[in-house]
């Protein structure tokens, strides 16, 4: 005779691949809660115990060689969905061929048989407890057991980390297998390690008690989950990756630079499920450092961007751009932007709608490389077959020969060096109000320019750029006089770790870093050669994750001043200011 078990546990939750940030689907798991459902299962007759035959507190339920344990969906009083069936070779381990559920219940099956003939059981469910309640009287007796836990299951190549404000909400599983995790033990903190397949996580707590946990990505935060606690809940989180650099900021988030991170698809960088506001939104990198909106002439309105259409702009750099807004905000939207360092191109469509094609990209204007070696003529640079790449080769330069590049048709765009001296076989970050770059030793070389990324290679001739490392300091110490300029910054310049140069400009631009070598609160400059009282100079508060010196990476500035004739050496930025335009503030130090 066979025993029938009513088994209550959970469905699996299938959430797709998730992202760090991705939201569970609200169809299937609001606020953070699986579908309750109930399993069915058929096991042989060797079910039945004897209080004689207790081990260790617990009465084992034997299990014939050909068990077969059958689990199917089961709702308002009716079974039917998916059916699982497990096998057990050994009459003590199941296992199921179907992807995802294999390891879902192994180990032992036990009893414990109370005063009141009630009982509870424990399966392996890789560290999720089965508790049961019922009665054992008779052969056909119906036992209902229920999952005291929650589980987490997932897949990720990378180590992933769950983070909780309760001191025991985690539990360790099988792939904690050689870890220092207690099974039998809770934890606040517990990292899964990088493993092929499914893996778990139990989550322990007390009935319909909200719990929050987070979990990171190769130490790379990602999502908050708020989870009202009830057993027998199955989330399956899906894929987790880590997100790109690329961020959505907008008035969604309160224009926060994490809170809705784009992904890699393909070609694309994508964000899905996005409800937006009437302030639109921008995307950024590196907390604004690089960033996209729509692209507008100053001054002028702009209309809502189109939803289903690529949509042309230019990065930060480039010009001036808006908040991108749409015209209905009453939706979700999927929000694509190109995979391009070259064009700032981004799609909006409804949430659900089909991925779009990748677009044609646009023209690029032509370049010439201008410097002393041309007279400041065009040596025009050819395109190669690398979007955005252009090269002019074979250029023989005299050391300290000056170069830099221009549009072919005016010099209304132009870039220069972030750095001054320039060593050959390296590669520079470029921008529109860089300098002249000095080339400080005499060859012949092959000169790259980058569009999209700004980057400037110069190449022993039919040398492979790709092979040259950056130079982020001077090739060679910038020549300066005995004189001295002082910045005293105030309470808002200090913030952020901020870092300070000094832009001498008007005669070969030139960027120099200033330093606090005595610690007292005011930073010193040499005024470079060529330079001298009654020059222009402007101050300058600079990101300080960037160690290159130019316009992208200033945070903050002074007006145009001029170096003082009188003596006076010390500028001080006003109390409460971050940009300044009075160029009364000097004083003698």
């Amino acid at each position: 005779m066979k025993k029938l078990f009513y088994i209550l546990a959970s469905a699996v939750v299938a959430l797709g691949a998730m992202a760090c940030n991705n939201e569970f689907d609200e169809n299937t798991a609001t606020n953070g809660n699986g579908e309750k459902v109930s399993f069915v299962a058929e096991i042989g007759e060797a079910t039945r115990v004897d209080i004689d035959d207790k081990v260790d507190g617990k009465y084992p339920i034997s299990l014939d060689d050909e068990d077969v344990l059958t689990v199917q969906l089961y709702n308002d009083g009716e079974f039917g969905g998916n059916i699982y069936t497990f096998t057990s070779p050994d009459g003590v381990n199941y296992s199921c061929e179907k992807p995802g559920v294999s390891e879902l219940l192994t180990g032992e099956v036990y009893a414990h048989l109370g005063e009141d003939d009630s009982f509870c059981s424990f399966c392996g469910l890789d560290g999720i407890g089965l508790s049961g309640y019922g009665f054992l009287s008779g052969a056909d007796a119906k036992i209902k057991l229920e999952v005291p836990t929650a589980v987490l299951t997932f897949e990720s190549s990378m180590d992933v980390t769950f983070k909780a404000t309760d001191s025991s909400l985690f539990s360790c599983h099988t792939t904690c297998d050689g870890s220092n995790y207690n099974p039998n033990e809770g934890y606040a903190e517990i990292t899964i390690p990088a493993e092929d397949g499914v893996r778990y996580v139990a989550v322990n707590g007390s009935y319909e008690k909200n719990y929050t946990f987070s979990y990171s990505i190769d130490g790379i935060e990602c999502k908050s989950i708020d989870i009202n606690f009830q057993p027998g809940k199955i989330y399956n989180l899906g894929t987790l990756v880590k997100p790109s650099a690329w961020n959505i900021s907008g008035g969604h988030n309160n224009w926060s630079t994490t809170e809705t991170p784009m992904y890699l698809e393909g070609n694309y960088f994508v964000a899905r499920n996005v409800t937006l506001t009437e302030d639109g939104f921008q995307f950024n990198q590196g907390e604004w450092t690089k960033q996209v909106g729509a692209y507008q002439e100053y001054g002028k309105e702009l209309d809502p961007v189109p939803v289903g259409e690529w949509y042309e702009s230019k990065f930060n750099t480039e010009g001036y751009k808006s908040n991108i807004t749409v015209t209905d905000i009453s939706k979700k939207y999927d929000i694509y932007l190109l995979n391009s360092n070259v064009v700032a191109m981004f799609y909006i469509a409804e949430s659900g709608s089909p991925a779009p094609e990748t677009p044609t990209l646009p023209e690029l204007n032509s370049y010439a490389l201008a410097g002393t070696f041309n007279s400041w003529g065009d040596t025009p640079m050819e395109k190669t077959s690398t979007y955005g790449l252009f090269v002019a080769k074979n250029i023989s330069l005299a050391a300290d020969d000056e170069i830099k590049v221009k549009n072919a048709t005016t010099w209304d765009e132009s870039y220069g060096g972030s750095i001054r001296y320039m060593k050959p076989n390296c590669y520079i970050q470029v921008s529109s109000s860089g300098s002249n770059i000095c080339i400080i030793e005499a060859g012949t070389y092959d000169i790259y320019f980058e569009y999209g990324s700004k980057l400037l290679y110069v190449v022993t001739a039919g040398t492979d750029y790709t092979t040259v490392a950056e130079q982020t300091e001077e090739g060679k110490e910038i020549e300066v006089t005995d004189n001295i300029l002082y910045l005293k910054p105030n309470s808002n310049w200090t913030q952020a770790n901020a870092r300070f140069a000094a832009f001498f400009f008007g005669n070969g631009d030139t960027w120099v870093s200033m330093t606090d070598s005595d610690s007292d609160g005011i930073y010193e400059v040499h005024i470079p050669k060529d330079y001298t009282f009654g020059d222009n100079v402007i101050f300058c508060r600079m990101n300080p994750s960037a160690a290159a010196n130019n316009w992208d990476n200033k945070w903050n500035q002074t007006a145009d001043l001029k170096i003082p004739t009188d003596g006076k050496n010390l500028y001080t930025v006003k109390d409460g200011y971050w940009d300044s335009s009075d160029n009364n503030q000097w004083s003698v130090k």
